[in-house]
């Protein structure tokens, strides 16, 4: 608002898409990670959220009609679901509620990746971040009221933990995140930029072993692919 104070409210179409941004891209996506979590493992979380890209190129080719090689695509993801079977093959577990809201994230982001990519061009990126998060407040606000969300057991946790923990998801997680993510998609496009979420997974493992090289290599593999 200190770069932008003059911007305001755009037209009615305007102002939509950057509601749908606030709703998939923040609201929809992070509320149904969190809200899966509860229902199921952090690892087959993880595991569903690398299948964005492959909504953001469905996406892209049936409503913008961009010219996108399928053949890449499916081989890259091909590749990177059997890394993720050699990674957590000891570990896998029934389909639960959870996985099923996991996959509805990942079809926010992926929505989001491309609405993204069709307006970059048209706004200054900090308008748009500063306009995508006001939206996903005030859904946040809302689903806050009337989720009756109790804060009673804030108390018993350490606070300077919560604003280390908030300052994080604000700066980082958030402001720079998002600032970078229009950045790259700016640059090299939607596709390409939600491939690079192939690599969650490798960066939330902590084990290293025989298993998780090879899962490596085939989720890079597949990386390389789908961008071809």
């Amino acid at each position: 608002m200190i770069i932008k104070p003059t911007i305001m409210f755009g037209n009615f179409k305007e102002e939509f898409l950057f509601f749908l941004l606030g709703a998939t891209g923040i609201f929809g996506y992070y509320i149904m990670e969190n809200i899966a979590l509860k229902y199921t493992t952090a690892i087959n979380v993880g595991l569903i959220v690398t299948t964005a890209p492959i909504f953001t190129s469905i996406i892209s080719f049936v409503f913008g009609k961009e010219n996108i090689n399928i053949k890449n695509i499916f081989l890259g993801f091909s590749l990177v679901v059997l890394g993720l079977i050699v990674m957590y093959y000891n570990k896998v577990t029934p389909f639960k509620i959870g996985d099923l809201l996991a996959i509805i994230g990942a079809i926010c982001f992926g929505l989001y990746s491309f609405l993204v990519g069709k307006i970059h061009k048209k706004f200054y990126g900090i308008l748009i971040i500063r306009k995508t998060l006001f939206w996903s407040i005030f859904l946040l606000f809302i689903y806050t009221v009337f989720h009756k969300t109790s804060f009673h057991t804030i108390s018993y946790i350490n606070y300077n933990t919560i604003l280390l923990n908030l300052l994080f998801l604000a700066i980082l997680a958030s402001g720079l995140y998002f600032l970078i993510w229009r950045w790259s998609i700016s640059i090299i496009g939607a596709n390409k930029t939600s491939n690079y979420i192939y690599l969650v997974p490798l960066i939330l493992n902590e084990l290293i072993n025989i298993h998780i090289i090879i899962a490596s290599i085939l989720i890079i593999l597949g990386l390389y692919f789908s961008q071809k």
